[in-house]
């Protein structure tokens, strides 16, 4: 996250405006992290609304969910202050941030089916959407640096043409009141770094991260895992694809090892059948995590999985609405070979994959009562969860 914000600082000195926040922090030293990290210790609930998704960005959490976007200032994790929560026509299941050329801060919210929506949240008590893409949203990626996002369907309803296999829509905010939208069409076959030809099977992403030294996104997309070349993020080219049998639904991807390794997501099912429950006792890897050795980009090699324990996660199935037991979104602890993970009603689990052949759980935390943790994001020192059941949980990395 200190990465994210200072390369969005340092795109905005190029372009010779900066953004003057609302909220201006108070000057401290970021917080060190223990060299062994032990433990996710609970701090406090900073929001009990329905929380889908969040993003966190210089000391504030913004938060989507049925009940719109919500805004909390963190920049004192103890005790987190709401400072906006009824922003209108804001109801969304993915939220990103942009930090703008015109020295404005927007957050850019997955709304579904009414589509792509652009808020700004410079001022977050006076946020308002400024514009919307009627384009069905499931997630959203703001491609670091830019005014681009690139939207993802999950699953698109698109017909491919003539040598295609799918789609994803760009979004270009260069204008926020006046965004500029176009289709970017996978081709059904690309050619790989070997010269190799390679089927990409893919409709659309389902969700995309980004690897802003190496000019790459990686886009889950279902079926397979591509990784695309973004030296010119309007025209992305695919360049290499993972169609590991070992993952059932490609849902999530992270950028690990400085880059050299891969972390693929598997959302055993897509929640499409309620199996396997956190008490199951199934045939390991199922809704694991992967790792893959892409040093060399021609080359993709599996390292290892990592599967939570599920006779270790103690789950009482009378307690919980949902007991489906996956994967679904997290964040790679600042530069380690660490990983935290939104684990449906297994609440949050750290994992540490240093050795990505015997990956290891650092601690797992999950409260009492009914728990639907969707995602765990890691800044400065804590873990912030996107949990449908609970809103917004703070945990203290020990």
């Amino acid at each position: 996250m200190r990465l994210a914000i200072s390369l969005s600082f340092l795109f905005l000195a190029f372009a010779g405006c900066l953004v003057e926040p609302a909220h201006t922090p108070e000057v401290d030293t970021p917080v060190v992290l223990p060299d062994v990290l032990t433990d996710m210790q609970y701090v406090t609930n900073g929001n009990n609304q329905s929380t889908d998704g969040l993003w966190l960005h210089n000391d504030f959490a913004y938060l989507s969910g049925p009940s719109g976007l919500r805004i909390v200032d963190i920049s004192n994790p103890e005790f987190p202050v709401m400072v906006s929560n009824d922003i209108e026509d804001t109801g969304s299941r993915d939220v990103d941030i942009m930090v703008h050329p015109d020295g404005r801060l927007y957050a850019v919210l997955a709304s579904g089916g009414a589509g792509t929506r652009l808020v700004d949240v410079t001022d977050p008590t006076t946020a308002s959407v400024v514009s919307q893409v009627s384009v069905g949203s499931h997630n959203i990626a703001v491609v670091p640096n830019s005014t681009i996002v690139y939207n993802s369907r999950s699953i698109s309803a698109h017909v491919p043409g003539a040598g295609e296999s799918g789609q994803v829509d760009l979004i270009d905010f260069a204008d926020p009141a006046v965004p500029v939208v176009k289709v970017f069409a996978f081709p059904a076959v690309i050619i790989d770094p070997n010269g190799a030809p390679r089927q990409v099977s893919s409709t659309t992403c389902h969700d995309m991260t980004f690897n802003v030294q190496r000019q790459l996104a990686y886009c889950a997309g279902v079926t397979d895992t591509t990784i695309w070349d973004i030296a010119d993020p309007w025209n992305p080219v695919i360049i290499q694809v993972i169609d590991w049998p070992g993952t059932n639904i490609h849902h999530g991807v992270w950028s690990a090892h400085g880059g050299d390794w891969l972390v693929l997501g598997d959302e055993i099912a897509g929640v499409a059948v309620q199996a396997p429950a956190c008490s199951s006792t199934v045939p390991y890897p199922t809704s694991a995590l992967w790792f893959f050795d892409i040093t060399n980009l021609a080359t993709p090699t599996p390292l290892g999985y990592y599967q939570i324990p599920y006779d270790a996660v103690q789950v009482n199935e009378g307690q919980v609405s949902y007991p489906y037991c996956s994967t679904h979104f997290g964040q790679i602890i600042e530069d380690r070979d660490q990983l935290v993970m939104g684990w449906y009603s297994a609440g949050s689990v750290l994992v540490d994959f240093s050795d990505p052949g015997n990956a290891q759980t650092i601690a797992h935390y999950r409260p009492d009562g009914a728990v639907n943790t969707w995602e765990a994001r890691y800044y400065d020192g804590y873990i912030y969860t996107g949990d449908t059941a609970r809103g917004m949980d703070i945990l203290k990395l020990v």
